[in-house]
């Protein structure tokens, strides 16, 4: 008999660098890549929640969001005994809050699902000083918002959508778009749809010099540029991207990196058009679900079914 092991569902990198990840339904669980040590922490994983989405640590603590209603909660790494708090929903009618980004301010930004009947998405700005959620729907009307970056230097923040709204309403026919928000005026500014027929933009990264950079969910890697806001380029990176796609920058190796068809790739900060395929992840009969985040040594790590993996450059 072999007990039922759920399946990793988000990850994400808390400020004391530890990795974690959460089940579903929502059992939170840390890997300390300096010890190699795993952490239940089932004792103190937030109660009732459904699926924990990204994890993103701000002012020394793990914040995390949840389906259903769109639920925000917090996990304090120095009081390993105390249960996650939660803090309530984000609001605006939204149900599941896909991607997230902390700023320099300690503020995050939240791109999420509408909820049930519901086609606008919303980004939703968090305050953990007065636990205060800001919410702006349907900044691109009829679109879920499935990936968030930020360009703190040019005051921008960055969405990309999903043609897959609120639970019983239809798929939106539209491609996907990206759209450019004002942090200060809170206002889009210019829209683009990066890859004609693709309907989800699965990821997004801000590069220093402005140039946004994207992922498709059926694998295509994106550019676009910062004063034209016109498409630089696309490539194919020859597989579709997890399901939950993260993209990790390093700029000490001019790498970014991330995963389609199963393969790690990289493409370079100064000249993103250039992808590598790295390796390819060969363990049979699973999808790679969700990647991918780093560790201070440059290490990647995604989920597979029930297994953290971790690669090392």
């Amino acid at each position: 008999y072999e007990k039922n092991i759920k399946p990793i569902f988000g990850l994400g990198v808390g400020p004391d660098g530890k990795i974690y990840g959460s089940s579903k339904p929502a059992v939170l669980f840390s890997f300390d890549p300096a010890t190699d040590r795993f952490d239940d922490l089932l004792a103190v994983s937030p109660h009732k929640a459904g699926q924990v989405y990204r994890k993103v640590a701000s002012g020394g603590k793990v914040y995390m969001g949840s389906y259903t209603h769109a639920m925000f909660h917090v996990y304090d790494p120095a009081k390993p005994d105390e249960r996650t708090r939660t803090i309530g929903s984000i609001g605006g009618g939204q149900d599941r809050p896909v991607d997230m980004m902390a700023a320099k301010d300690g503020s995050i930004y939240i791109a999420s699902f509408p909820g049930y009947g519901r086609v606008d998405g919303a980004l939703t700005v968090f305050h953990p000083e007065s636990e205060r959620f800001e919410n702006f729907v349907g900044i691109v009307p009829g679109h879920s918002l499935n990936a968030v970056a930020l360009d703190e230097s040019r005051e921008r923040a960055y969405v990309g959508t999903s043609n897959i709204r609120g639970v019983g309403t239809e798929p939106l026919e539209s491609d996907a778009i990206v759209a450019e928000w004002d942090l200060k005026n809170h206002r889009v500014l210019r829209t683009v749809q990066p890859v004609p027929g693709e309907k989800v933009i699965s990821g997004l990264i801000a590069l220093p010099d402005g140039t946004l950079c994207g992922l498709t969910a059926g694998g295509h890697w994106f550019g676009i540029d910062p004063q034209t806001f016109a498409v630089r380029f696309v490539e194919s990176l020859g597989g579709p991207a997890p399901s939950h796609t993260r993209l990790v920058l390093n700029p000490e190796a001019d790498a970014i990196y991330g995963m389609a068809g199963r393969k790690i790739w990289r493409a370079s900060i100064a000249s993103p058009e250039k992808v590598e395929m790295l390796d390819r992840y060969s363990a049979p009969g699973r999808n790679v679900y969700y990647g991918v985040e780093t560790d201070s040594r440059g290490r990647l790590y995604f989920a597979d079914g029930r297994d953290l993996v971790r690669w090392t450059p």
